[in-house]
């Protein structure tokens, strides 16, 4: 349950994730829900690496995880977070889930929608862009898109620098028109940056990411509640700048681009109460740059002609439509007809009546009248008033059979419908015609032109019975005198219908290529380093013991702190200890002493002669046994031994005793004994002093104890004591061996052994050394004589001869 075992075990996944041919088994093995529970521990370092760990397994194996409600807890808790790495680790980790949801995981996306608010409101852009890319993905979902325009994070999206990579542009061009394509989000979806956004994504110069501005800001003018924003966020300069830029690749606009545009123009127009405003910031203008385009489809030719009809007749600076250039326009509709090209188009009479009153209204401004007849719009009026007259005869010529039905010579309207706009046509006609009259410099062409006659058959059918030429005469007549004024009802057309909405181009795709790249995690891999105690590894001729390394022993695992790197495989380098064989010859030292002071009987009584004593006694009486026995040691040093280690015992406290003949055979013995003197051999010591409390309790207690008892029985019976001399230390032959440590550190094969000649006689110590460190023993051993630590210094001091 420790957090630093759970930080190991999940370092580990982490390097195993470097090779990602293992996803698939540790996927099957659980690390996705493993990671998710991890990951709700609170500690800092965990949740970063189970973060980004989920975070790449996300990109292969989403639907695993979409299926674990750990998992996706998970993940919508990290965007909660206040860490910024968090954040993005969660974000990336939506983003790659999102990419392979299908309808059947809508409430899913409906909760990662509520937790984009804390993508859109942080500083940081890349958080911002995978909020785009996240609402994007999920407003495949209908009711997602409710959501997402109830939450209000589209007013949260900062139009910034985010939308200078194109894949974010697609991202929120496509979020917008699939809000804005619902009939019901339609008017909830723009926001007061809107236009804003779509300026900066248009700074890219690119022409698929303009058609899909185009598409969505149609989208959004298909609503009359849009309209007024879309007018306040002046969308007619930003079409203005839009349409004024020049490619480097020649690029003409396409149709479909035209064709959304103008629709959205025309829609602008419906509304009464911004007409004012469309024209002043240059709406004239947007259309005229527009046309080129307009003329070459009907559909496009006659929004864009009833748009100038619409603003015409409504409350506009009509001074300033006719100096942009709206006349040529409104001439179109019958101008058409002198080009080939435009033989087969065909406006209705709807079009034609709001032409003619969008005429009469601008020809009521007398300052307008002389550029608008310049730029023809004279002949106009004469074609379409005889267009009129003509028709209204036709329906009164057929009325006698009964004309009915509601496609009246392919018009899509009834006779009715059809006499009654040829009749308003023909009457506006006639009042853009009197307006004229009044202006000086346009009478003679009146005059000379048909006009007249359109003049005097409207006066006429009011019910005038004078001759015709006598009615021509009076009428030029009052023109010069001035003595006439103007009729009301040869004053502007009120109340001219408003064409409905085009919804045409509603419920297409923007056919956008939304590429949402897969979100990944820059992950490291930890690189381990061991760090022990080396130990002295040594071995005799009879067995290969393990290193007696203590068991409290720190083994420290050092991780290097992830970094955000590329994630590489990892070869380790043999960084393991080198180990050297060096075989050292058992030293042998002379003791000066009386060599009948000290003598070691055997089980008969008699005194042994020379021996070469075992290099481990577990017991004085064992010891007997292995007299005979010689050992060679080898020291196996490791070369970068820790000299540090004060704990480690001397080459000499390594001896095992062996019941193996060095190579002298037996008769070599009895020789030797008869020669050399009847005196014991002091085992040689190590000049290393044992400095440890517990080391001497464990090393001398069963052989110092067994060694005073046989002292005190040799002493009653009136025999030599013991040489204490010989007191080895014990190598706890029982205790289990311990396990040599596998990490950085390689043991190396055991040298061959050296068997040395045997060391030449020492001369004995003094007995009253001995006795006296028996005594004091054996005090201690009562509480009387001192403590372990001057048994200690009374033993290195014995130990030096």
């Amino acid at each position: 349950d420790q957090i630093i075992t759970k930080l190991i075990c999940v370092k580990a996944l982490v390097n195993l994730m470097a090779d990602k041919s293992l996803y698939n088994l540790l996927v099957k093995d659980g690390i996705i829900w493993g990671l998710s529970k991890l990951a709700q521990l609170e500690n800092a370092e965990l949740l970063g690496l189970c973060s980004k760990a989920l975070c790449n397994l996300s990109a292969e194996f989403a639907r695993e995880m979409l299926r674990s409600t750990v998992s996706t807890r998970c993940v919508l808790q990290l965007v909660k977070r206040n860490e910024v790495e968090l954040k993005k680790a969660g974000a990336k980790t939506i983003t790659n889930l999102l990419l392979r949801t299908t309808d059947a995981d809508e409430e899913f996306r409906k909760l990662c929608v509520a937790t984009m608010p804390s993508l859109a409101k942080s500083d940081d852009s890349e958080l911002n862009e995978m909020c785009v890319f996240c609402l994007c993905l999920a407003s495949q979902s209908e009711s997602c898109r409710v959501t997402i325009v109830a939450s209000g994070v589209l007013e949260l999206i900062k139009g910034g620098t985010i939308f200078a990579d194109r894949s974010i542009s697609y991202a929120y061009i496509t979020l917008f028109s699939n809000i804005a394509n619902d009939p019901s989000m339609r008017p909830k979806v723009l926001d007061d940056l809107a236009i804003q956004r779509f300026a900066n994504i248009c700074m890219a110069k690119d022409h698929h990411i303009e058609l899909a501005v185009a598409k969505a800001l149609y989208c959004v003018s298909c609503s009359k509640e849009n309209v007024p924003k879309l007018v306040d966020q002046k969308i007619i300069p930003f079409l203005h700048t839009l349409l004024e830029k020049e490619y480097d690749d020649g690029f003409d606009r396409s149709v479909d681009f035209s064709y959304n545009l103008l629709a959205c123009l025309y829609n602008l127009t419906t509304c009464p109460e911004v007409q004012a405003t469309l024209v002043i910031q240059g709406f004239v203008e947007v259309l005229l740059n527009l046309w080129s385009d307009a003329e070459k489809n009907f559909k496009i030719c006659n929004l864009a002609y009833l748009s100038i009809c619409h603003l015409a007749c409504g409350r506009t600076n009509s001074a300033r439509m006719v100096a942009d250039g709206c006349t040529s326009i409104l001439c179109f509709i019958t101008e058409h007809k002198n080009d080939p090209k435009f033989a087969s188009y065909n406006f209705n009479w709807e079009a034609k009546y709001h032409g003619a009153a969008a005429l009469r209204n601008l020809l009521f401004v007398i300052s307008n009248q002389k550029s608008m007849v310049l730029e023809g719009c004279l002949e106009t009026i004469i074609k379409l008033s005889n267009e009129s007259v003509e028709m209204t005869n036709l329906i009164k010529l057929n009325a006698s059979n009964n004309i009915s039905g509601a496609n009246f010579m392919n018009t899509n309207m009834s006779a009715s419908v059809v006499n009654t706009l040829a009749t308003g046509t023909q009457q506006n006609c006639a009042v853009c015609l009197q307006s004229m009259t009044f202006n000086k410099e346009i009478r003679d062409k009146l005059l000379s032109s048909e006009a007249i006659t359109i003049i005097l058959d409207d006066i006429r059918s009011q019910g005038t019975t004078i001759n015709p030429n006598l009615l021509r005469e009076l009428e030029e007549e009052s023109w010069d005198n001035g003595s006439r004024s103007r009729k009301k009802a040869h004053g502007r057309l009120k109340d001219v219908p408003i064409w409905a909405l085009y919804t045409e181009l509603l419920g297409g795709t923007s056919n956008v290529q939304l590429n949402v790249d897969l979100k990944y995690e820059d992950m490291s891999k930890f690189y381990v380093q061991v760090q022990l105690d080396k130990p002295n590894t040594v071995t005799d001729t009879g067995n290969e013991s393990a290193d007696n390394i203590d068991s409290s022993s720190d083994v420290a695992l050092n991780f290097d702190d992830i970094g955000i790197q590329d994630l590489s495989p990892y070869e380790e380098s043999d960084d393991f200890l080198t180990t050297a064989v060096q075989a050292h010859p058992k030293q042998g030292y002379d003791i000066e002493g009386d060599s009948t002071q000290l003598n070691l009987l055997n089980s008969d009584g008699k005194a042994l002669g020379e021996i070469d004593y075992p290099t481990v006694s577990p017991t004085l009486e064992d010891s007997t046994t292995a007299m005979k026995a010689t050992t060679t040691s080898t020291t196996v040093t490791p070369v970068n031994n820790n000299s540090n280690n004060n704990n480690t015992l001397s080459d000499s406290s390594h001896y095992e005793a062996t019941n193996e003949y060095s190579g002298r055979d037996s008769n070599r013995d009895e020789e030797r004994n008869e020669l050399q003197p009847k005196t014991p051999l002091a085992r040689p010591r190590s000049n290393t002093s044992i400095n440890s409390k517990t080391q001497l309790q464990q090393l001398f207690g069963g052989a110092m104890k067994t060694a005073i008892d046989n002292n005190n029985k040799n002493l009653e019976k009136g025999k030599n004591p013991i040489n204490t001399a010989k007191l080895e230390p014990i190598h706890s032959a029982h205790k289990k061996p311990v396990k040599k440590a596998t990490k950085s550190v390689k043991q190396v094969a055991p040298a061959e052994f050296v068997h040395t000649q045997p060391p030449p006689p020492p001369v004995k110590a003094s007995e009253e050394d001995f006795q006296n460190l028996i005594q004091f023993i054996r005090k201690t051993k009562h509480g009387q004589g001192g403590t372990v630590d001057d048994i200690m210094v009374k033993w290195n001091t014995m130990s030096k001869f």
